[in-house]
């Protein structure tokens, strides 16, 4: 399927046979003509046997967003596929390479990530604290895409036994299940369902009395409807579905759905009892065979180096973070940790870093965290939930100098749980960074961190969520 689907088009393919009464050889799920020459990924074909005692099924799992976004689908993908089930993965076009490369039948959705993301004026707008503004322009952009995102969508999730997606598609997902009368699992990397113990990851991260938690997550809940829920009505009228007035997540809540929840109770402890169909997996890694497959997994030999040659440094990853002026940027981290007395490892992420590397100072593009993290005295880092993951699960005492979207509420967790500090992004200074480090080289912070790191490297995320939906199916 290439171009546009038309209306016409998506209404014709609704009177179909669904997927889900087809034989097995109706249609090839996961065809080869999907996979590069050089994907690892197992030749399963479903219809056979899992541990459990359950049949192997077709899965399509879409995870739209940045690399934060999709790596840890591919390791949940990777660890379904082992169970004997085959599965497809929608992601953004420029990390379809990614998946492939870890083993996992990666599939494009139309949408470059960066350039969704982060145009200059996004960057603008979350750089100042811009949220809604930036939201509102996202929000435009999803519309603009519509027709195309769509078509990738219904291209990837026919002939699947079962669609799962994460947050960023799931009202759009869950009315592709619907239509194709299959099972949808949720698959959430922050607590964005209601609660009473924790404010809306959307919210100022305040302490708050528990039905004004629960408040929070009516609202936030109810504005990003409004915002996109149109996207889903449009899908539903090229599908021959009736609209629909609420979010998914009501709608998945009344049917009693599963939604893995792929963060830790060590690091949310206030949700380890949340609910049975809510479950706490711990977060999802790429399988030790799935890193080895990445070229980035190693240190390379001019930072090994450079790391036995002196103090061990603090991590600076701007990631995605929108650095706007990347030479004061440098300036800043220079004179900060002049007055801290500690050296810099700085991971120039999306941003683009002409700087020359000395003895106090390392300059990388993307690095592989879990493996340059242990070696750092402290992270300072945007505050994705991939990247607080890894600082968390490393050891490693955390600063997050929060964006947007969950990243706020990642900053106020590592407070609360003693292991680190957080600031806007919109504040970054000298001043600030300093003022957020210095307490975290302490001996005892180390301590803190490197206990509940000990804890998370005990969890099997993938595995425990791939368990779990083989029990429910």
């Amino acid at each position: 399927m290439t171009g546009k689907l038309s209306v016409d088009e998506c209404r014709n393919a609704a009177h179909k046979r669904p997927p889900a009464e087809q034989g097995a050889n109706d249609h090839q799920y996961g065809n080869d003509r999907h996979m590069s020459e050089h994907a690892h990924a197992p030749d399963v074909r479903g219809g056979g046997s899992v541990p459990d005692g359950g049949s192997a099924m077709r899965v399509c799992l879409f995870a739209l967003g940045t690399r934060g976004d999709a790596e840890p689908a591919f390791a949940l993908a990777y660890a379904l596929q082992r169970r004997g089930h085959q599965v497809a993965v929608g992601v953004a076009e420029d990390l379809v390479a990614l998946g492939r490369n870890v083993g996992v039948d990666a599939r494009p959705l139309r949408v470059n990530a960066r350039e969704f993301l982060y145009s200059t004026e996004g960057r603008r707008l979350l750089a100042a604290g811009k949220d809604w503004q930036f939201l509102a322009r996202m929000a435009g952009r999803s519309r603009e895409i519509a027709d195309t995102l769509h078509a990738d969508m219904i291209d990837i999730a026919t002939g699947a036994d079962m669609i799962m997606c994460s947050m960023l598609l799931e009202d759009e997902a869950v009315s592709l299940a619907e239509w194709l009368r299959v099972p949808f699992i949720g698959l959430s990397y922050f607590p964005f369902r209601r609660t009473t113990v924790l404010p809306s990851p959307y919210a100022p991260q305040h302490r708050l009395p528990r039905s004004l938690n629960w408040l929070t997550h009516v609202i936030f809940e109810q504005a990003r409807w409004r915002s996109l829920g149109s996207q889903s009505n449009l899908l539903r009228r090229k599908i021959g579905l009736a609209p629909v007035s609420q979010p998914a997540g009501k709608r998945l809540a009344r049917m009693g759905a599963l939604e893995i929840q792929a963060y830790s109770r060590f690091v949310l402890p206030e949700l380890s009892g949340w609910s049975s169909r809510l479950p706490l997996v711990g977060y999802l890694r790429l399988a030790q065979e799935q890193r080895d497959m990445l070229a980035d997994q190693k240190l390379d030999g001019g930072l090994a180096t450079w790391l036995d040659a002196g103090e061990v440094p603090v991590f600076f990853g701007l990631g995605s973070a929108p650095v706007l002026d990347v030479p004061g940027t440098v300036r800043m981290i220079r004179d900060t940790c002049a007055a801290l007395g500690v050296r810099a490892l700085v991971s120039a992420g999306w941003n683009t870093m002409e700087s020359t590397a000395d003895d106090q100072m390392y300059f990388v593009d993307d690095v592989n965290h879990d493996e340059v993290l242990r070696h750092c005295r402290v992270a300072v880092h945007h505050g994705g939930a991939g990247t607080t993951a890894a600082s968390l699960r490393a050891g490693t005492p955390t600063v997050v100098c929060a964006v947007t979207w969950d990243m706020p509420f990642w900053g106020a967790t590592v407070a609360r749980l003693g292991v680190g500090n957080t600031f806007p992004f919109a504040d970054l200074s000298a001043a600030r960074l300093t003022a957020a480090i210095a307490p975290l080289l302490s001996d005892e912070a180390r301590r803190r961190s490197a206990r509940l790191g000990a804890r998370l490297r005990t969890e099997d995320g993938p595995g425990e969520a791939a368990k779990l939906i083989d029990q429910g199916f």
